[in-house]
């Protein structure tokens, strides 16, 4: 994946993801569809004012999601990736990290919801990334969708 991203770049080989994740016509969206939106969740907390790159926070959010879908855990799917970049497999392996702390910040609401009584900041940055996201990831499956049918 290093040599993948040194060639081509990190926002290019996301894009690539994506569309890869995304599926052709006829196909079930639902368990990829979750994989893209934690990840779109993921750059969009890491975009909102952490030290993180966002095209960092996707990647490991994709990873994690993916993992999921497989039923496998991150440290596992590090664990299949020897070239993948220290700081993406710590955040993985569920180390205490900055993409740790959003992917972290991420699942969380995904499995709680918004924070009853005492919200924090970030839980708002949190929600907001995440409505962001469900409505990227509906526009992308749409797009494919309509371009599978010209």
């Amino acid at each position: 994946m290093r040599d993948a991203v040194v060639v081509i770049g990190l926002a290019q080989l996301r894009s690539w993801i994506v569309l890869l994740a995304l599926p052709g016509p006829g196909g079930d969206a639902s368990a990829l569809t979750g994989a893209l939106v934690r990840a779109r969740t993921c750059e969009g907390v890491a975009a909102g004012g952490t030290t993180c790159s966002p095209d960092a926070a996707f990647v490991v959010g994709l990873l994690d999601g993916l993992a999921e879908v497989l039923e496998i855990t991150g440290e596992e799917v590090a664990g299949m990736l020897p070239a993948l970049a220290p700081e993406l497999a710590a955040a993985l392996r569920g180390e205490r990290t900055g993409l740790g702390d959003v992917l972290r910040a991420v699942r969380r609401y995904e499995q709680d919801g918004p924070s009853a009584g005492g919200a924090s900041p970030h839980d708002a940055a949190v929600a907001r990334a995440h409505l962001a996201a469900l409505a990227w990831t509906g526009s992308a499956a749409s797009l494919v969708a309509q371009t599978a049918q010209r």
